[in-house]
């Protein structure tokens, strides 16, 4: 199930992933990559309940 804010719009549907995955930097340590998306996710749900949990995976290519 997708994150959802107040009004019921998805998180991805939003537009926010993007915005947030264009302003980080290749140089930011994966962890505070995943920590900024998991931080902006849950700005975003702010007190909504959520159906499910939340999974990340990042992985960096080199």
């Amino acid at each position: 199930t997708e994150p959802r804010n107040a009004k019921g719009i998805m998180y991805e549907e939003s537009g926010r992933l993007n915005e947030v995955v264009s302003s980080i930097s290749v140089d930011m340590p994966i962890e505070e990559v995943v920590d900024t998306i998991i931080n902006d996710v849950e700005a975003y749900t702010a007190d909504e309940e959520q159906d499910d949990d939340i999974t990340l995976v990042a992985v960096r290519v080199s």
